[in-house]
């Protein structure tokens, strides 16, 4: 698996090249590293600043719709850390019943699931 970071902070934390300073982040940090223990192989690597333009626009753009990403993903905001339990939904195109599974019912969400799956960027507007 290929893990990109634009921090290199994380990026060097979890690789083992930064110290951990801030009290609560060695619990965020072996949680990354327990979680890529169950991956028989990956890569981490840090995305240079200039290279990290695409994700600087989507970011953006879902800012900007709010409302929009509100149908796609609950927001919850946490009093304590999230250590504790890490869940995650699969995204795919299609009709299912699958609980966890989000849809692509409307072309804005497909636009976004077909990035976050291959990279490819919807035709500017």
């Amino acid at each position: 698996m290929k893990i990109r970071s634009d921090s290199s902070l994380v990026v060097g934390q979890v690789n083992g090249e930064m110290e951990i300073k801030e009290e609560r982040l060695p619990r965020y940090s072996g949680l990354v590293r327990a979680l890529l223990r169950e991956l028989e192989e990956f890569r981490l690597t840090r995305i240079p600043r200039s290279e990290n333009t695409d994700a600087d626009m989507l970011s953006k753009r879902m800012q900007a719709c709010l409302e929009h990403v509100s149908k796609l993903a609950k927001i919850e905001i946490f009093d304590q850390p999230s250590t504790d339990r890490f869940e995650v939904a699969a995204i795919q195109q299609g009709q299912s019943s699958d609980v966890g599974v989000i849809e692509a019912d409307d072309e804005w969400r497909y636009n976004l699931m077909e990035y976050l799956m291959t990279g490819q960027k919807p035709d500017e507007e």
